[in-house]
């Protein structure tokens, strides 16, 4: 059995103050994000990460290009957009907890990505990497949003690397198992 790495972008002003960042929002990170990375930064070191994947968003790649000045692999960085965070519409820039029920079942006035459109995506990213990182896959790294980490949770085995409680806090890693 294989693994990958995952790590959530460091945040950004909408992920402090709990408000919907979506996909089709490119915003950056905030001014002191490094602190974030600390703890996630010391155990993606002792994987000697040799090819980190991250969306194109300034968010991600910000953090994916601070993780890789960081380490001594001189890391590949690759962008793709199918680990893009889902595009939420009009929900962007609302209160998280008030548009909870809303984005499990949107009407299609809110303009949100579908789910299961969005979960393809993803999972077509991951079966293509498996091919072609097929002897690197251990040392490879994807930044990217928390609805990939949800939809990378849903189908595969995990373990938190470091961190809290809440598997999908910004920065937080996490080690995904996968067959070959």
């Amino acid at each position: 059995m294989s693994h990958f790495y995952f790590i959530r972008h460091a945040p950004t002003i909408n992920n402090i103050k709990n408000i919907r960042c979506g996909g089709d929002v490119d915003l950056p990170l905030i001014e002191d994000f490094q602190k974030y990375i600390e703890d996630s930064l010391y155990e993606i070191k002792k994987a000697s990460i040799s090819k980190i994947y991250t969306s194109p968003l300034i968010r991600t790649t910000s953090t994916a290009e601070f993780i890789a000045q960081q380490l001594n692999t001189n890391p590949i960085i690759s962008t793709d957009d199918r680990i893009k965070e889902r595009s939420l519409g009009k929900l962007n820039f609302l209160d998280i907890n008030a548009t909870q029920e809303i984005l499990r079942n949107p009407p299609t006035e809110y303009e949100v990505e579908d789910n299961f459109t969005f979960q393809e995506r993803v999972i077509d990213f991951i079966n293509q990497i498996k091919e072609i990182e097929c002897h690197n896959l251990n040392t490879t790294l994807i930044v990217s949003s928390k609805g990939i980490a949800r939809v990378l949770t849903e189908h595969f085995d995990f373990e938190k690397v470091n961190g809290g409680s809440d598997i999908y806090a910004n920065c937080q890693l996490i080690k995904f198992f996968i067959n070959q």
